[in-house]
């Protein structure tokens, strides 16, 4: 039956259903070949009507290897239409197979690069560029695009393969980095560390070749390094070294100090850490390491341990060869004026009476410069649990006399339970609380003490309501011999340093801020970690 002839009778209608049947299951079948693989097609619409473009699936092999390439493969009309897509190259856009075909390239791109992508679909040759595309959640990906026109069936077309340059991209910066830090960074690519590479500082750290394998263990049993590790005056066994024994435990190795012995005589000190590397299996892989030379700062520390001992030895001159003549002096002028008080004059009287404060200010200044020494010598075998409430308590006692000739009240909250060195601790309450009674104003004083927890540690305040410090000389106070007013007030003017000191040795701060009611707020912090506090107690290397 003619096209243009409408059925009329029962036998053209039935007719003109069988072929319609016909055409739809050819469309079915199709489909089907479409969903399954055999044939790649789309229909687009253009200026002299309809288009169909196919890529037939005869060779099965290179289907499958196009689907499974891990980079993107398209074929595109000459205008950009895209006619094939792999599912790998939907998933960088983060969108379905379904709304990648049918679309036009270009507009998978960043706006700034669509001209540029346009300008290689439209050249001509084997054509390549970086560009970027934007997925569906708005992000872009550095991707490197090549162009080559083919024929596929007779009809010119564009094939176009996509690489995502994501890690390239991050490999490059990660090696940047590496480049940039500077610290030795060694990494050990397989378990055993028998693969060992760095960056450019460790290789000059070891004195080594550049991209050389610098690891002891992939060594020939007759062959050794120009240089031998060494740990407490032994040599240190390749399966003890760092980075060995993270890959080998799976634990980090943090702190580690070593001395690098060149063939030449040159030793230098190195500190460092070394971390596990895994695979998908959680198995070790590896091992990263970062070293630094410290060389010099512990020739440094040795020669501040040798003026350490300096001063070590003038302490005990000190206390020996000054206080001791120094006890004498006051001792037999007092006798003195005992012993010839009325007879001398009140002029001499007064004389024997101001050599004698004057000896005792010094001896009391070498008693607190003796305690500031035995603060910055004590390390942390002295921590132990430590009730505030009753360290409070005992401070109380020592202060009882100063408290009940100015009729100071002293109130408390609940005080917490802590790691400290008890006395350090005992002395910074008894120097605040003293202070407060001491620089007093015309009201009968005021202290209160107390103390909240903040995050990783307890903040103390010894609050009073006395004649207050002036925020510009807050830091000031708590310098050495630093005193406020002069010889009005009786004191040393290192009470406040000897606080600062222990406080810092116990890892916190103190500082002074005015109270809201008047006087001064003094506030300190002391950690709740005890690897804080030790972290602060400890020697320096």
């Amino acid at each position: 039956m003619a096209p243009d002839t409408r059925p009329e009778t029962r036998e053209e209608l039935l007719e003109h259903n069988r072929n319609l049947q016909s055409r739809l299951d050819e469309a079915e079948e199709i489909l089907r070949a479409l969903r399954d693989g055999e044939v790649d097609a789309i229909v687009a619409a253009g200026p002299e009507g309809d288009r169909i473009y196919t890529l037939k699936g005869a060779d099965n092999a290179y289907r499958i290897m196009v689907e499974e390439m891990g980079e993107g493969a398209l074929t595109l009309s000459l205008d950009g239409l895209i006619l094939f897509s792999n599912e790998h190259f939907a998933a960088m856009l983060r969108r379905p197979l379904e709304r990648v075909i049918g679309e036009h390239l270009e507009d998978f791109f960043v706006p700034e690069d669509t001209g540029l992508v346009s300008a290689l679909l439209k050249s001509a040759g084997r054509r390549k560029a970086e560009v970027r595309l934007k997925t569906d959640h708005g992000a872009s990906i550095p991707v490197y695009v090549s162009v080559q026109n083919v024929l596929l069936n007779g009809t010119a077309c564009l094939c176009v393969m996509v690489t995502d340059l994501s890690d390239q991209k991050r490999y490059a910066e990660i090696a940047a980095v590496l480049e940039a830090v500077p610290a030795g960074v060694f990494i050990a690519q397989d378990a055993e560390c028998r693969s060992i590479f760095g960056n450019r500082m460790a290789y000059e750290l070891l004195r080594a070749p550049p991209a050389s394998n610098v690891s002891m263990s992939a060594l020939e049993p007759e062959k050794s390094m120009p240089w031998r590790a060494v740990k407490d005056g032994r040599d240190i066994p390749t399966e003890e070294l760092p980075m060995r024994l993270a890959a080998r435990t799976g634990k980090r190795v943090r702190d580690y100090e070593l001395d690098l012995l060149f063939d030449d005589g040159v030793c230098r000190c190195w500190l460092g850490n070394a971390v596990p590397l895994f695979d998908q299996t959680g198995q070790s892989r590896g091992a990263v390491g970062a070293f630094m030379d410290i060389t010099e700062r512990r020739r440094t520390a040795e020669a501040l341990e040798s003026v350490n001992d300096d001063l070590r030895s003038l302490g005990n001159a000190l206390t020996q060869d000054i206080s001791e003549p120094l006890s004498t002096v006051v001792k037999f002028t007092r006798l003195l004026a005992e012993e010839y008080q009325g007879k001398l004059g009140k002029d001499a009287e007064t004389y024997i009476s101001d050599s004698v404060e004057a000896a005792l200010r010094i001896e009391t200044l070498l008693k607190t410069l003796l305690a500031y020494w035995s603060v910055t010598e004590r390390t942390g075998v002295n921590l132990s649990s430590v009730d505030c409430n009753q360290m409070l308590s005992r401070t109380l006692q020592h202060v009882q006399v100063a408290i009940q000739e100015c009729g100071a009240t002293v109130t408390s909250g609940t005080l917490p339970t802590l790691v400290a060195d008890e006395l350090m601790l005992e002395e910074v309450f008894r120097t605040l609380i003293g202070n407060a009674i001491r620089y007093r104003g015309e009201a009968t004083p005021s202290i209160h003490i107390s103390a909240v927890p903040t995050f990783d540690r307890w903040l103390f305040s010894v609050r009073d309501n006395g004649i207050g410090i002036d925020p510009i000389h807050a830091e000031k106070v708590f310098g050495m011999f630093k005193r406020l007013h002069g010889s009005e007030i009786p004191g040393t003017g290192l009470g406040l340093t000897l606080c600062k000191k222990i406080v810092e040795r116990h890892g916190g701060r103190i500082w002074v801020e005015p109270a809201a009611e008047g006087g001064s707020a003094f506030r300190f912090t002391i950690p709740t970690s005890l690897d804080t506090i030790l972290g602060y107690s400890s020697p320096e290397p």
